[in-house]
């Protein structure tokens, strides 16, 4: 009897010992490793609109705006490169807007655009699509995209002075979790 009860327990030993895997969350298995990867890269999208009008008179190759959204991650003075006048198309930089008078500007923007002209009855109706990375700030990481559009009415293009000269915006950004630090003021 006692060999038998000593070759159960040999046996249950056996099983446990060989027919259980090591589970190490650190280390895990190709698999598990994509799904693990995909939820610390979570994105979470937050959406934008607004206005940017110009701070500046137009000139060629460069041009500096104020875009101003209901989000501060996307509120500043945006300046367009137009390297080539013929081709609608260029890199940007949108500088955010400091909070205060103490704090630095609060993250910066690099972004490549292009867009279209298109004559119409009263005007023109200009077009520009913006893709963008967060390089510095409480932006860095982040992409975003902007859509911009103008629909300038009158005869004497581009006219600063006119009331249609500004562009309406909308856009998406995306993020990875929610960081709960920085000042306040921009949480």
């Amino acid at each position: 009897m006692k060999r038998s009860i000593l070759m159960l327990l040999v046996i249950g030993v056996a099983m446990i010992f060989f027919g259980c895997e090591k589970m190490d969350p650190l280390v895990p298995d190709s698999n598990a490793d994509q799904e693990i990867t995909s939820l610390k890269a979570a994105k979470v999208k937050g959406t934008f609109a607004g206005i940017c009008t110009p701070t500046a008179p137009p000139n060629p190759g460069d041009n500096a705006w104020h875009d101003e959204t209901g989000d501060w991650r996307t509120t500043g003075t945006t300046i367009w490169t137009q390297p080539d006048p013929a081709a609608f198309e260029g890199t940007a930089v949108l500088i955010l807007d400091a909070k205060d008078k103490n704090d630095s500007p609060a993250g910066k923007w690099e972004m490549t655009w292009s867009g279209g002209l298109t004559p119409t009855d009263d005007g023109v109706l200009i077009v520009a699509e913006a893709m963008g990375t967060g390089v510095e700030g409480y932006v860095k990481g982040m992409k975003a995209k902007w859509s911009y559009t103008m629909t300038y009415v009158g005869n004497d293009f581009p006219n600063p002075e006119n009331p249609t000269f500004f562009y309406v915006i909308e856009g998406e950004y995306y993020t990875g979790p929610v960081k709960r630090n920085g000042p306040k003021h921009l949480r």
